[in-house]
């Protein structure tokens, strides 16, 4: 009944001997005396020898302890240690008593293994408590990408998506999607998975066509700045597609209407910009002279500021330097300037028309045909005599005998006066 039982024989002295299944022993030192009755001396205990052992069977891996671990430390070493070694937990016994063996990655996930040694060194490993990934961030980045490719239009209208984004959003979806489900997935893996789809619904949302509230630049190239009416203006920009306006200086301009107003009006001119950043050549036909500012809209209907430079407009030709005489008849004699150079100049003949006027009655016409190029002096002659007269000098493009229609004026009307 969990005792020794010890029985007198006869007198005298006896060792008894207590052993167990391993044949460890331990002694009893027994006196007999005459009469039978039995007297304990010294008991001598079994001492049990420490031998040290060494565990290696848990996997450092997932399917064990929920991670792979990049550490391993005890919180008792006196009763053990542990060491990460071949992709196995290798724990090794130090001292009787119990220990945890704690086993963390590199993002300081921890798994934890209960450790009982016993008196003679073995080892008996206890619950191991394994680290539960964290999969809530990863699953609601999932539902995320999900809903934004369900209720996505792909095309090129203001809130739909660029063509063939939706398959590569469905990709990243379905990575991810996958690992979530992958029970050996470690947190490292299912946290770069969520980062990713993250970056991928970003990427998504990046190419969605938004309203263009962008002004255009308009920028004139050209160095030279004075035209002349009637010629082209080369050298003007836009850095988007859409149209650029010519419009004068005072003109009031706040929206794209405004400029087809001008435009429609007469005062302003427009061309189309097929291509951006390139060269687009303006017309000055039917405008007056005067400063002039380019304004470019874009296809979205934003208009620019007005360029940074000025153009300026002017008659192809300036009259100057005008005499009347009426010595042996009346002599009229100007000079005629072509103010532009190169392609910046009229094309074709001039016709440069004197009219003899009596007061405000027009007396006589000559008209001078002649394809200026510089500076050309010019005189008229009309055989009467008198005072009172004047003569009013033109430029024009073309001549019919009219009085009323003397074609288009190529320069600003002169007027010579006897003195």
């Amino acid at each position: 009944a969990g005792h020794i039982e010890i029985t007198s024989v006869g007198a005298g002295t006896a060792t008894i001997t207590v052993s167990d299944v391993s044949n460890h022993a331990a002694t009893i030192a027994v006196t007999v005396a005459a009469d039978g009755s039995i007297t304990l001396g010294t008991i001598t205990k079994y001492q049990v020898t420490f031998t040290a052992a060494t565990n290696s069977s848990t996997a450092n891996d997932v399917a064990t302890l929920g991670l792979v671990g990049t550490t391993a430390t005890s919180d008792a070493a006196t009763v053990a240690t542990a060491a990460i070694n071949a992709g196995h937990i290798e724990i090794t016994s130090v001292g009787a008593g119990t220990a945890t063996i704690k086993v963390s990655d590199a993002s300081s996930h921890a798994a934890t293994i209960a450790v009982t040694v016993a008196a003679d060194g073995s080892m008996t490993l206890g619950t191991i408590t394994k680290y539960q990934v964290d999969i809530t961030t990863l699953v609601a980045t999932i539902s995320t990408a999900q809903s934004k490719f369900d209720a996505a239009t792909e095309g090129t209208e203001v809130g739909q998506y660029a063509v063939g984004s939706k398959a590569t959003l469905q990709t990243a979806i379905d990575v991810a999607t996958a690992l979530k489900n992958d029970a050996n997935a470690t947190q490292t893996q299912v946290d770069v998975a969520a980062t990713t789809l993250s970056d991928a619904v970003a990427a998504f949302e990046a190419g969605k066509v938004s309203a263009d509230t962008t002004a255009p630049i308009a920028t004139i190239m050209n160095t030279v700045t004075t035209f002349v009416v009637g010629t082209t203006i080369t050298g003007v920009q836009s850095n988007e597609l859409g149209s650029l306006y010519l419009v004068p200086i005072a003109g009031t301009v706040t929206t794209k209407a405004s400029l087809d107003a001008l435009f429609t009006a007469g005062t302003a001119k427009r061309e189309t910009v097929s291509t951006a950043n390139t060269d687009t050549n303006l017309t000055t036909t039917g405008l007056t002279t005067g400063e002039y500012k380019v304004y470019a809209v874009d296809a979205a209907g934003n208009v620019s500021s007005p360029s940074s430079a000025t153009i300026t407009l002017v008659q192809p030709f300036t009259i100057s330097g005008g005499t009347l005489s009426n010595v042996g008849g009346i002599k009229a004699t100007v000079t005629v300037t072509a103010n532009g150079t190169g392609t910046n100049v009229h094309v074709g003949n001039e016709v440069v028309i004197f009219q003899l006027m009596n007061g405000t009655v027009p007396v006589s016409i000559v008209a001078l045909e002649k394809d200026i190029q510089s500076s050309e002096s010019l005189t008229a002659y009309f055989n009467v005599t008198g005072t009172g007269y004047t003569v009013k000098v033109f430029v024009v493009d073309i001549f019919n005998n009219s009085f009323t229609n003397v074609g288009n004026n190529l320069a600003d009307a002169a007027t010579l006066q006897l003195k």
